[in-house]
């Protein structure tokens, strides 16, 4: 398991949060912090992330769509996440 170090200041209603030196809070919608006598700290991260479902629509391989915004994605990439289609290890 890596080791993360994360990090809450600032005001209590806008805190800054920060995992490993990267600012979370422009994609967050919830922080949970879980701890529990005998094991490590559990943090969930739930991000601003939405769905939209256009099966309905009749479109041709219409399918889920996923939205999230440019802080979203650059929290996800951040933390490890590689976009569909991104080069990965140079091109």
């Amino acid at each position: 398991m890596t080791d993360r170090k994360l990090s809450i200041s600032g005001p209590p209603f806008s805190p800054n949060v920060d995992l490993d030196g990267h600012n979370l809070s422009p994609a967050l919608r919830a922080l949970t912090i879980h701890l529990e006598a005998g094991s490590l700290p559990k943090v969930e991260a739930e991000l601003a992330i939405h769905e939209i479902d256009v099966t309905h629509l009749d479109v041709k391989d219409s399918g889920v769509v996923i939205f999230m915004s440019d802080a979203v994605q650059q929290a996800l990439i951040d933390l490890g996440w590689t976009p569909p289609g991104a080069c990965v290890g140079g091109c």
